[in-house]
């Protein structure tokens, strides 16, 4: 998995690709929380006590992060967003699309935002 540069919480992205039939095995005993979109197929999801699960396109799978995980695909492989973070232990202040440690810090994006100081995305 890739770490994510500076990121609070040592945050981690992997975009997984399962092949026909493919599987996988992640270790993410370094992570606190660890989660898993399914945005193309489906898999089988194996735990450490065999059990198994099966989710397909569209659903996000909350994962045991102590224990490996081993995923399978179907005949149509499959493509799997993987994240993975630990907690920041920070005090958190959200206001719609802002997130911030104190409401002086959203006070200022939103200032920021409104005089167009974001920038553009092209």
């Amino acid at each position: 998995m890739d770490h994510i540069q500076g990121l609070a919480g040592e945050g981690a992205i992997a975009d997984l690709m399962l092949n026909r039939d493919g599987y996988g095995t992640l270790n993410l005993e370094h992570y606190h929380t660890a989660f898993v979109y399914i945005y193309q197929g489906e898999i089988h999801y194996v735990d450490e006590q065999g059990l198994r699960e099966t989710s397909g396109e569209g659903v996000l799978l909350l994962l045991d992060a102590v224990e490996l995980c081993h995923f399978q695909a179907e005949a149509c492989g499959a493509g799997l967003l993987v994240f993975a973070g630990n907690p920041i232990n920070e005090s958190i202040v959200q206001m719609g699309r802002f997130v911030m440690n104190t409401q002086a810090e959203i006070d200022q994006a939103v200032q920021d935002y409104q005089q167009g100081l974001f920038g553009q995305i092209e």
